[in-house]
């Protein structure tokens, strides 16, 4: 589906007699949906949405709002970052060893190779003057506002299951109703279908879930 399809369908779960009204705030609900959507996914497998850049560090941090390559910041060089997954030191352009994350100062400084991400600033327990590659989910570029038929904005391959963007956006307009039941009776029969898609597609690793500290 794109946005066109989705948002089609999310008036029609909505069926406000006057839809003319909130007209102007269907792409928020719409946008809103898809975080949740994304979220969803990401509990069942983080690497669906994965991405990569490498980076040039020396020293013992890296601002990643402040550098000559970002994702963080008002105007990042790349795609922004919402969850940083793992980093990897590469040499000619291949993956060589994992660092570890850390939780705090603390736990950063009583192990070696370990990183941490404060605020904006990717923190190294030792120097390091390497290339290290970072992966990490990114945030949504989808243009919620492109709602007309011809716009055909892309949203992501998952297209079998994008109804639950309607039915989260739905859900969101919904919360002062009391209940919802179809709704979310439709929800969780959607959800239980992503989540078999997702486990037959990656197989029994996409239904495993590790924290970051556990990745490596």
């Amino acid at each position: 589906m794109n946005v066109f399809e989705v948002a089609t369908l999310y008036k029609g779960y909505v069926d406000e007699n006057d839809p003319s009204w909130h007209s102007d705030v269907i792409p928020t609900y719409l946008k809103l949906g898809y975080a949740d959507f994304r979220k969803f996914v990401n509990t069942i497998n983080p690497w669906v949405y994965g991405t990569s850049i490498d980076i040039d560090v020396n020293g013992y941090s890296y601002d990643l709002a402040n550098a000559a390559i970002t994702i963080l910041g008002k105007s990042p060089t790349n795609t922004k970052l919402s969850r940083l997954l793992q980093v990897w030191t590469t040499q000619n352009n291949l993956l060589g060893s994992p660092l570890e994350a850390s939780l705090g100062p603390r736990e950063q400084y009583t192990n070696n190779c370990t990183y941490r991400l404060e605020n904006t600033v990717l923190h190294f327990s030792s120097s390091v003057t390497k290339r290290l590659r970072l992966f990490y989910i990114p945030q949504s570029t989808v243009n919620w506002s492109l709602l007309g038929s011809l716009d055909d904005e892309y949203i992501d391959d998952l297209d079998e299951h994008h109804e639950l963007i309607a039915i989260y956006a739905a859900m969101r307009y919904g919360a002062r109703d009391e209940g919802m039941p179809l709704i979310l009776d439709l929800k969780g029969r959607k959800e239980q279908e992503l989540n078999d898609h997702m486990f037959h597609f990656h197989g029994e690793a996409g239904n495993v879930i590790r924290s970051v500290a556990d990745s490596f």
